[in-house]
């Protein structure tokens, strides 16, 4: 729906939106106690793939590094509710 949250020890700590081009990921407009775009950075912009563990994310352009780390670090798992 081009909307997202990121959830840390059960607390959503950002919402925001995104927008797929491809293999092209873009994330902005956030919300949350540790969301970016409030903090004055712009938009994110990464690459995407599966690897069997999940969907993996590499940085094409991120000028907030702790976007970049979470997005970057490990495999992300879906989360059905």
């Amino acid at each position: 729906n081009g909307r997202f949250t990121v959830t840390h020890n059960g607390v959503n700590v950002v919402e925001g939106e995104y927008e797929v081009e491809g293999d092209k990921f873009t994330v902005d407009k956030e919300t949350g106690s540790a969301a970016c775009t409030p903090q004055g950075f712009g938009a994110g912009v990464y690459t995407w793939s599966t690897d069997g563990e999940g969907l993996v994310f590499k940085a094409v352009e991120d000028p907030c590094g702790g976007r970049l780390v979470v997005y970057s670090r490990r495999p992300w798992e879906a989360v059905k509710k």
